[in-house]
């Protein structure tokens, strides 16, 4: 299936198990190799949950692209409980990191 970037952008985002974590704000494409490798999604609910910029998912973490949604793998949901977390100085375990690129640069 061939998808437009204006039908990618504004897609919601879901973990395997269900779990609505935003929608696709953006891309990351490598030039070189002519690839998408991040797609950057933005927060649907800053008020509920303090995250407030956008989360890197790798493609490699993308499981399914279909016309109404991108399916991502369970494991992008504990990075963003991650960010909230740093966000609200509570500890992160030791050896694990987030990506999250922040808007207001």
């Amino acid at each position: 299936m061939l998808l437009s970037l204006k039908q990618l952008i504004g897609l919601p985002v879901y973990t395997k198990s269900g779990e609505l974590l935003g929608d696709l704000d953006e891309l990351e494409i490598d030039t070189d190799g002519q690839m998408v490798t991040n797609y950057l999604v933005g927060n649907k609910n800053v008020i509920k949950n303090l995250w407030s910029d956008k989360l890197t998912v790798h493609r490699s973490q993308i499981l399914d692209i279909t016309e109404e949604k991108i399916i991502v793998d369970d494991l992008v949901a504990e990075k963003k409980e991650l960010l909230v977390k740093s966000e609200v100085n509570e500890e992160i375990p030791e050896g694990v990191t987030a990506s999250v690129i922040n808007d207001n640069k």
